[in-house]
């Protein structure tokens, strides 16, 4: 899917959220499992988290739901038009996003932004959104990736 130019509402600005290590973590199947905590640490063990297998081609991935991530977006589509900008592919997040938005309601048609060959792999390019950068906020984990990083709020990688 690509970005369209945004009608946005006068009362809504436009939050951009990346997927990967921002929302959700990968970890290719054949790989060591991530650390997990204790139940003293009061964090969630792996088996007690949302948790999603993803077929490319070959390769499987378990995917982590950041915890919160689904009912931050709910509640951030209140009062923002949500994008979800990602360096993957159009397979592999259509394979998340029934997890992330099960409904539909947070990331509407024309909402997200996949990486396609005609694209950098590198750079995320806010002109894709098509809103106006001064109605704009990112939320991503690597600054990197961000030409716009006066209008990026770094997040802690998940």
């Amino acid at each position: 899917m690509r970005g369209h130019r945004l009608e946005q509402p006068p009362d809504k600005l436009v939050l951009v959220v990346d997927l990967d290590e921002t929302l959700v973590y990968a970890l290719r199947k054949d790989r060591a499992p991530p650390p997990v905590l204790s139940a003293a640490d009061e964090t969630p063990g792996l088996a007690q988290l949302d948790c999603t297998t993803v077929v490319l081609g070959d390769e499987q991935f378990d995917v982590l739901l950041r915890p919160g991530a689904v009912e931050f977006l709910h509640r951030m589509a209140k009062h923002y038009e949500i994008f979800l900008y990602t360096m993957g592919t159009q397979e592999y997040v259509s394979q998340i996003l029934p997890v992330l938005d099960p409904d539909g309601l947070v990331f509407t048609p024309g909402h997200v932004c996949v990486w396609t060959p005609e694209h950098d792999r590198t750079t995320k390019e806010l002109a894709r959104v098509g809103a106006d950068e001064r109605q704009v906020l990112i939320l991503d984990d690597a600054l990197y990736a961000v030409s716009y990083t006066h209008l990026t709020l770094p997040t802690t990688p998940y």
